[in-house]
């Protein structure tokens, strides 16, 4: 099979989400290492609590049939309640099932304002569950804050 890519720069991630792209995760995994890599399931627990610890703002999409939900902000507590991570502040409060996570990635998308990167976490079908960012606004660079607390997070190695 062969791939090819396009190096094409997005304007902003919200836009790219609009799009639809068959295979997502296959897709990251042909990226290669600099552009993409996988970490623990449990990666968003440790990314959510440092996160919290720094008052970094996140954005945050998590989809559900039929909407997207979005958060942006700072998060101000995290805890796990049996199998569910909860992440809130005074105005927003998500919650994620951590055993329909079956993996995790922090993908780097080149952008016009720079890289941009996210957590991404996906089922066990591929669908994603969630997509987590460092908060900036559209012609700023992402949150310094942001990049080294995803640069804390181990990278595990990936199944062919």
């Amino acid at each position: 099979m062969r791939v090819e890519m396009r190096s094409q720069q997005i304007r902003d991630p919200l836009d790219h989400q609009q799009q639809v792209i068959p295979q997502r995760q296959q897709a990251i995994r042909l990226a290669g290492p600099t552009l993409a890599h996988r970490v623990p399931r449990a990666a968003v627990r440790e990314l959510f609590t440092w996160v919290t610890a720094a008052g970094t703002p996140l954005m945050i999409y998590v989809s559900n049939p039929g909407t997207v939900h979005i958060h942006s902000g700072p998060l101000q507590r995290v805890q796990t309640m049996g199998r569910w991570l909860v992440a809130r502040n005074e105005r927003f409060r998500v919650q994620l099932r951590t055993d329909r996570i079956a993996t995790a990635w922090v993908v780097r998308k080149p952008t016009r304002d720079g890289i941009v990167s996210s957590l991404e976490l996906f089922d066990r079908t591929g669908e994603t569950i969630a997509l987590v960012f460092g908060e900036r606004k559209p012609g700023f660079t992402e949150p310094p804050a942001w990049c080294a607390a995803l640069a804390r997070l181990p990278s595990v190695s990936t199944p062919d």
